[in-house]
């Protein structure tokens, strides 16, 4: 795995994190963002985006559009598993790894 790839895993797995601290597991995208750069994850938010859609096609969390441009994030079921660290999903971290 590459340095990059690395990275992405880990940025992917604190979203997921993020998600689980949560009573909702909910959290509108605006929060996640500056979530992972208070964790030192400074990127665009279109990076968190593209994690996000990424962490929904592998049916880890759901995105809803709440009104124009906000997005509202939930992890799913077996996205909490992952955050977890219970089974992994290429292109996540494991707790152990991040």
């Amino acid at each position: 795995m590459s340095w990059r790839e690395h990275l992405n895993a880990t940025r992917r797995l604190s979203i997921l994190r993020c998600l689980l601290e949560v009573t909702n597991r909910t959290l509108p995208d605006a929060v996640i963002n500056r979530a992972l750069e208070d964790l030192g994850h400074r990127v665009e938010r279109d990076v968190v985006r593209a994690d996000l859609e990424q962490l929904r096609a592998l049916d880890l969390v759901t995105i809803e559009e709440l009104a124009k441009g906000v997005l509202e994030v939930r992890v799913t079921p077996q996205g909490a598993r992952v955050g977890r660290g219970e089974i992994q999903v290429t292109g996540v971290a494991l707790p152990s790894q991040a």
